[in-house]
């Protein structure tokens, strides 16, 4: 969809939330119309509405994790999937994004155990074991007091999981 497309969109979607400002769908369109725009913030602002409404609303908080991962804010991603966690405990994508989250803030042993999480929720995800390979082969190969990086392709925003 073009950018007008979505602009039009948002105008439709706030004139509908005019008479129903609570209508969980409309708000959830509406934020990804916003985010479509990179009007990141206004979306931001959007999911948060959405989890007054419905705090358990994973969609919401996933995508609003999407936004903090896209802008390099990995401490707010990785506090809102801390967040979701609370609610949702045992949600596969939830294990696999706080993992990467985890990998970018150079965490490796806690994103390890996100991975090993996601095994046991799903014993045949083969990201999560090529996750698991590169960090062991990071650990083992490098100094203790070296930095530790891990690849990370930060143009896929497809985690196998949408």
């Amino acid at each position: 969809m073009r950018t007008q497309n979505y602009s039009e969109a948002v105008i439709r979607f706030n004139k509908f939330l005019s008479k129903n400002p609570d209508n969980e769908l409309c708000l959830l369109r509406k934020a990804q119309a916003l985010n479509s725009i990179d009007r990141r913030t206004e979306a931001i602002e959007t999911y948060d509405r959405i989890l007054k409404v419905n705090p358990r609303n994973s969609i919401a908080i996933l995508e609003k994790a999407d936004i903090y991962s896209r802008e390099g804010d990995y401490v707010k991603e990785l506090e809102t999937l801390n967040d979701f966690q609370k609610i949702h405990p045992k949600h596969k994508r939830l294990w696999y994004k706080k993992g990467l989250a985890l990998i970018k803030l150079n965490r490796l042993m806690e994103a390890k155990y996100c991975f090993n999480r996601l095994l046991f929720l799903d014993p045949r995800n083969q990201e999560a074991l090529i996750k698991i390979k590169e960090i062991n082969n990071l650990v083992v190969s490098k100094p203790v007091d070296s930095p530790i990086s891990l690849r990370y392709n930060s143009e896929s925003q497809d985690d196998g999981y949408s």
